[in-house]
């Protein structure tokens, strides 16, 4: 029998556009169908971004279900997200989603696309895109896993360090 391809279900990368400490990192998460979690982090470099670290979790199938759950249901409303949005001022921070069925889409600033008035249609997509972030992260956090808008860390899982192709001369 074949080895089964993997597809990813979720993901989601953050990447500063103008860090202001060491703290601001860019990194990158993508679960896929055999239920690997791959967290990636990043640094800038000569205006490329260069793999840092990499690391795999291997989480169960129940997790994997309930988000395919979550995203059908917000499928309705996330085939319609902008491929683009940004805020009215230059961008500081740029954040990538990508979910199972839908074309991955960039919000810049999303927390000043958030305060947008109510009939923005900006803000109302960023504002359902940041509620359903807020249900993944509370579904990772069963497992261990804490995810931030611009952040993760993990508790009481351990990753497999993975091998890094970035990192490799």
């Amino acid at each position: 029998m074949a080895a089964q391809a993997a597809t990813t279900v979720f993901c989601y990368a953050y990447r500063p556009i103008c860090p202001v400490s060491a703290q601001d990192v860019a990194f990158a998460i993508n679960l896929d169908n055999r239920d690997q979690l791959r967290c990636s982090f990043y640094m800038e470099q000569g205006g490329t971004q260069l793999c840092t670290s990499e690391y795999i979790f291997q989480l169960d199938s129940g997790l994997r279900l309930y988000l395919m759950r979550m995203i059908n249901y917000a499928m309705p409303w996330l085939q319609h997200v902008p491929q683009r949005m940004q805020g009215n001022d230059a961008p500081e921070a740029e954040y990538t989603f990508g979910f199972h069925g839908v074309e991955a889409f960039r919000i810049y600033d999303l927390d000043e696309l958030m305060g947008m008035g109510f009939t923005s249609s900006r803000g109302h997509y960023s504002r359902k895109v940041y509620c359903l972030m807020e249900d993944i992260a509370a579904l990772f956090a069963t497992r261990g896993i804490m995810l931030t808008p611009e952040g993760i860390r993990w508790e009481g899982i351990s990753p497999v360090e993975a091998p890094n192709w970035a990192l490799q001369a």
